[in-house]
């Protein structure tokens, strides 16, 4: 494995998943919690909602790079064959003319992987996605191919720095067919492509990445039924503040010495990923300077949900989900539509029920706060 790009053995904290057999009209969720390698920043990395009886294998992928410095690969896993997942954004760099024979597609420069541009999200999916996680998808069959012009058009808003002023967006999904171990399945695998163009002395390069990378996949038949469980897990990922606040300062420092990387010392740095997270140790700072960047990383925090939740809205044509209102904390939550009534407790646990008149102790005792239907 290249020294610049490391996965970190990931720490899924959660409570255990007993089989328990829910009444019918009865739908159950429970909070994840995914820690971060204690080698890079540690703790929780990222929370997230699951179904009750499914488990979850998780990572954090880091990359030496300001553009993208890490990124949550997530598989929660169903009892019977289902799976829905979440893959690693990725950054690439592209010029032929400048980088030449020193700079082949598969090396770094600067910390970014060299890949000729895949900007059609079907080709990215079969050129890039394919190969780098669902290899099981080499042979399968595609049903189906969907441009997704929504979240394109939505995508733009997670890139607002000025020089993605004339980036180009496209996003789509396709849906395959196969056979894993004797079942027919079916699999939705969904991109968001984004490249901008700079000048680079006399040539013009290209930075581009294959984001919003997900999937689910299920037994034939029963996939289109898993969107609201796709919805659900997906639309709740959200980053710990505190995490999300560390890796911002990472992100900076990466790319202070990426404008430096002339330096060999600098070049050696990037190659060996030698930025600790402890080099932006909080105590290291004024108490003045510390309360700035925690200013400053909430507003970026509060601005990044602001864009996934407009992301979320444009996953697909058919939303299956309604939002609800927690009384107790104002917080809301986008669960499956078509039940009468939903609750939380204390646990982090969501139990939703299609008779407005259940009584969630009768299956889970535990101080259940019923939540409130709300307008998107």
């Amino acid at each position: 494995m290249s020294p610049r790009v490391r996965i970190a053995a990931a720490i899924v904290l959660c409570l255990p998943v007993f089989a328990i057999a829910q009444p019918a009209g009865v739908l159950r969720f429970r909070t994840v919690s995914i820690a971060d390698d204690p080698r890079r920043i540690g703790g929780e990395a990222y929370r997230m909602l699951v179904p009750f009886d499914w488990r979850v294998d998780a990572n954090i992928m880091w990359h030496n790079s300001a553009a993208n410095t890490a990124s949550p690969w997530v598989k929660v896993i169903g009892p019977a064959r289902q799976e829905i997942g979440i893959l690693p954004a990725s950054t690439f760099f592209w010029n032929p003319r400048l980088l030449g024979a020193n700079f082949r597609p598969g090396s770094f420069y600067n910390g970014t992987e060299v890949q000729f541009p895949v900007l059609d999200p079907f080709q990215c999916i079969d050129k890039i996605v394919i190969p780098r996680y669902r290899r099981h998808l080499d042979n399968a069959t595609i049903v189906k191919q969907e441009l997704l012009p929504e979240l394109a058009a939505a995508g733009r808003a997670k890139y607002p720095q000025p020089e993605y002023r004339n980036a180009v967006f496209q996003a789509g999904r396709v849906r395959f067919e196969y056979v894993e171990s004797g079942v027919q399945m079916e699999e939705d695998v969904y991109v968001l492509t984004v490249a901008v163009q700079f000048a680079s002395g006399q040539t013009v390069s290209t930075v581009w990445s294959p984001d919003e990378i997900r999937y689910s996949k299920a037994p034939t038949g029963t996939l289109d039924a898993q969107l609201p469980l796709f919805q659900t897990c997906l639309f709740s990922l959200r980053p710990n503040l505190k995490w999300f606040g560390r890796v911002q300062e990472m992100s900076q420092e990466y790319s202070r010495l990426q404008a430096q990387a002339s330096s060999a010392a600098v070049g050696r740095a990037l190659a060996q990923g030698a930025i600790a997270a402890d080099r932006m140790d909080a105590a290291n700072r004024s108490s003045e300077q510390t309360e700035q960047m925690n200013a400053t990383n909430l507003k970026r925090y509060q601005s990044r949900q602001a864009v996934m939740n407009n992301i979320n809205a444009h996953w697909d044509v058919t939303r299956q989900g309604e939002l609800y209102r927690d009384p107790a904390t104002g917080e809301t939550v986008e669960l499956p539509s078509g039940y009468g009534a939903a609750w939380v407790n204390l646990s982090g646990e969501f139990l939703l029920a299609v008779s407005a008149s259940f009584d969630p102790d009768s299956t889970s005792k535990g101080s259940w706060t019923r939540l409130e239907k709300t307008a998107p």
